[in-house]
């Protein structure tokens, strides 16, 4: 009963302040200089121009294909509409604040200051203010309530071009039934509409008749309240999210009245009418307010209200639907404003741009394809708007790079090496950079008779380093002396790791105590070389072209058991027919791998000599390729 008493003499002071002019000379209008007094006149500054808006009957393009986006957009600001009902420190109309005529605005969370009129409410005079309570937009059209209880509705579109065409469709007693906010519940295809009694229901949107059985007390604890009137609470903020979860803003008549007057959010119960507080907030309310809810974005707005005569109280918040915490968006309009009926369309997604995929690279994220509408900035995967996704969803990671080791090279005795650069093998970007490795003490060096600038240098050094082959003498290595049979067998043992003989050679020109004693032992044990003779072997005989490779060939498949690879084409030398007939399949595979090349007369050479420094490029060749 007290509470009803208490609400109930809210409303007639409410009314009465809206019926009685209230003295407010001397207040300054939302834009231009001040007025001393009522009807003085004064120079208006320069209006800011609406918004660009389509003309009427305009329809959007469909959906198109652009240029990739490969960043998404910064947040774009959010375009507010709402009614204007009077400023908290100005003149509107020539008029005192309670007396103006009411004005339709829109504003941006950016910068509610900078407000842009729309256009009158119709049927304002001097002697009849008509102001909006509550409204809503639902697809093209503007639901909304007057204060003194006509249900109207607008075209949407008429309004942004500044063309207010209300159409009223039903009228109620506003003593019986006043009107404070409106939300659309999409989730269920429903409008509601809170009373200034706390009444909730639901509204016929063809007709504007309310639905008698969905009248429902809103009810609810309200923290550390008492049963003064200072400190109660009443409803009027509402909004409904796309899901259907309801909140109301309590707000606090002690604003105006003494006490601590901090507005509360509370969840409602749209089925019950029970709200459920969620917290408190920091900002200070009393009759003039509104909320609603950016349903692209999810976040709650609410226009703050205390008094016409408290200025620098009129801001714009988001307000966190978990804590009640606000972020304070700025004053609404230059002077501040009191707005009512506020809302903000919901985007239909009419201009998709439809973007391809762009693949990461090693540095850089890439995406996958997506539709974007630019008009409120989601993304989706689908070109109907259906599938919503977020710019952290469609990311791409970048693949790292794939490193591998280039320019490497080893030193030598006349030459610095390199450890070799550490690249990129997708973009070639260069890592790290290698770094030089000195050149070797050359093993050439003790060899008097060795030419480093000579084709041999870089083999000789090899067999030399790796004691596959030693000199004639001390200091002298003999690179272009014939090579013998001895000399041969002697370097393909030293490469097989000098295994252990177990019998002698049986030929009688093999004495023992020589340098080639055990290696013509051990090759005859194993196959790889024949005598001359049955009991020949000629150690001392010169060794031709032909002869050598046969041997290479016989150690690739005995002792290395390797299956030799395909061999060259023998026809494209003009001495091929010299060749012997053990040496044929042994001569194409030599030539296929390089141990051989032709003669710039286009000859191979089969019974040419091998020298001591060919002998170090076969052992070379063999060491490091099998």
């Amino acid at each position: 009963m007290k509470r009803t008493i208490a609400l109930l003499a809210v409303l007639v002071l409410l009314v009465s302040a809206v019926a009685s002019p209230a003295s407010a000379a001397g207040l300054s209008p939302l834009w231009g200089a001040a007025s001393s007094s009522a009807g003085e006149d004064s120079a208006p500054a320069a209006q800011p121009e609406l918004l660009p808006l389509p003309a009427e009957g305009e329809t959007a393009d469909p959906a198109t294909t652009t240029s990739p986006v490969s960043t998404p957009d910064d947040e774009k600001p959010v375009n507010l509409y709402g009614f204007v009902k009077y400023l908290s420190a100005g003149m509107l109309d020539g008029l005192p604040a309670w007396q103006s005529k009411s004005h339709w605005y829109t504003f941006q969370d950016t910068n509610p200051s900078a407000a842009q009129e729309i256009g009158l409410m119709p049927d304002s005079t001097d002697d009849n203010w008509v102001f909006v309570t509550c409204a809503e937009l639902v697809d093209d059209t503007v639901y909304g309530y007057t204060y003194d209880g006509r249900f109207f509705t607008m075209d949407f579109e008429a309004l942004q071009r500044g063309e207010v065409q209300v159409e009223y469709k039903q009228t109620y007693d506003m003593y019986q039934f006043y009107p404070t906010e409106m939300s659309y519940d999409y989730s269920s295809g429903k409008m509601y509409v809170i009373s200034f009694l706390q009444e909730l229901y639901e509204v016929d949107l063809e007709t504007g008749e309310l639905d008698p059985d969905s009248g429902r007390q809103i009810y609810g604890e309200i923290p550390d309240a008492d049963d003064s009137v200072y400190d109660m609470d009443y409803i009027l903020g509402f909004s409904i999210d796309l899901d259907g979860n309801a909140y109301v803003m309590l707000a606090g008549m002690g604003a105006q009245w003494g006490g601590n007057g901090c507005s509360r959010l509370a969840s409602l119960d749209l089925e019950t009418g029970e709200y459920t507080v969620i917290g408190q907030t920091t900002a200070k309310a009393f009759q003039e307010q509104t909320m609603c809810f950016d349903r692209n974005t999810g976040k709650l707005y609410w226009a703050q209200g205390c008094s016409p005569y408290l200025p620098d109280e009129m801001n714009l918040y988001i307000v966190d639907t978990q804590t009640a915490e606000l972020t304070d968006c700025g004053q609404i309009g230059e002077h501040g404003a009191g707005v009512l009926g506020m809302f903000i369309p919901l985007c239909r997604h009419t201009e998709i741009l439809a973007v391809e995929e762009e693949a990461p690279t090693c540095t850089n994220d890439g995406h996958a394809a997506y539709y974007h509408c630019p008009d409120c900035g989601k993304y989706f995967k689908d070109a109907d708007c259906i599938e919503e996704t977020t710019w952290e969803e469609l990311i791409l990671p970048a693949t790292g790079h794939k490193t591998e080791l280039r320019n490497a090279k080893e030193p030598t005795c006349t030459e610095d090496g390199y450890t070799g650069d550490e690249v990129c093998a997708v973009c070639g970007e260069i890592l790290k950079k290698g770094e030089a490795i000195p050149a070797i003490e050359c093993p050439s060096a003790v060899f008097t008779d060795l030419n480093t600038n000579r084709w041999y240098h870089e083999y000789t050094d090899y067999v030399i380093s790796h004691e596959l082959m030693n000199g004639v003498s001390d200091n002298r290595f003999a690179p272009d002396s014939k090579l013998t049979r001895g000399m041969l067998v002697t370097t393909l043992y030293r490469l097989a790791g000098e295994p252990e003989v177990t019998e002698a050679a049986t030929f009688t020109d093999v004495p023992e105590n020589r340098y080639f004693t055990q290696a013509i032992a051990w090759a005859q044990d194993v196959g790889l070389a024949k005598g001359v003779t049955e009991t020949r072997f000629a150690p001392e005989s010169s060794v031709t072209r032909e002869q050598a490779v046969t041997f290479l060939y016989r150690y690739v498949t005995l002792i290395l058991e390797q299956e030799p690879g395909r061999g060259g084409d023998l026809t494209q030398f003009t001495d091929a027919g010299k060749i012997s007939k053990f040496a044929e399949e042994p001569m194409a595979w030599a030539t296929a791998e390089g141990f051989l090349e032709g003669y710039g007369d286009g000859t191979v050479g089969p019974q040419k000599s091998v020298t001591r420094a060919q002998m170090a490029k076969f052992l070379t060749i063999l060491s490091q390729d099998f």
